[in-house]
């Protein structure tokens, strides 16, 4: 793995918790529930009707977990927004 890939596809969309809201943004390196289904209609703040959780999580092995996401904010674009950025867990 290149450590220095931004690439934003390693990282799908998904619809998570940021800043308290729940928006689209990408997914985390470790995501602790994932919505496999939205209601309908949508209501607006939590659009999720059915969550899918982990359990018996290990992280395990040598290595760095390198969460500074630093090329994420080296190569700003116009209509950059950070809670598209993917966090650590």
């Amino acid at each position: 793995t290149d450590p220095t890939n931004t690439n934003a596809t390693d990282a799908p969309m998904t619809y998570t918790r940021r800043n308290s809201l729940m928006v689209w943004a990408h997914a985390g390196l470790i995501n602790g529930g994932r919505c496999v289904r939205l209601k309908d209609p949508l209501v607006g703040w939590d659009d999720c009707a059915e969550w899918q959780t982990l359990e018996n999580v290990v992280i395990d092995g040598g290595g760095v977990l390198d969460g500074r996401a630093q090329g994420w904010y080296d190569d700003p674009q116009d209509d950059f927004d950070s809670n598209l950025r993917p966090m650590m867990l």
